[in-house]
This record gives C-alpha cells, sequence and structure tokens, in this order.
C-alpha cells in the first residue's frame, strides 16, 4: 500500500479502499503467492488432518 507518514495522510488514503485494493492487487497477489502460498482458508483443517489423520479414517 502507499506509503504514508501523517495522520492526514492515512485518512487520506483510506477514503477511497477500493482504488488501493485495485492499485495494489498485483503486489499484494505477489505477496501472497511468495510469503502465504497455504493461505486457503483451510490451514487449520490441514493441522487437524496431519495430527488425527484424514477425516473418515
Amino acid at each position: 500500500g502507499p506509503l504514508v507518514r501523517t495522520s492526514e495522510e492515512v485518512a487520506d488514503a483510506l477514503t477511497d479502499l477500493d482504488a488501493l485494493r485495485e492499485t495494489y492487487a498485483p503486489q499484494r497477489a505477489a505477496f501472497m503467492e511468495r510469503f502465504a502460498p497455504l493461505d486457503d482458508g483451510r490451514a487449520a483443517a490441514r493441522v487437524v488432518d496431519g495430527f488425527f489423520g484424514p477425516a473418515g479414517s
């Protein structure tokens, strides 16, 4: 996202979150691919499956 240094700049940056989301979408996607490739909403299920075995086993 944008680099801001003052409260006023923060407030200005937050006035249009949709535009920020669109502007920084490629950078966010690259970050997620590099640092959180398994962040798919199933992390807890993988932990449980790893500990207890797959469901239905």
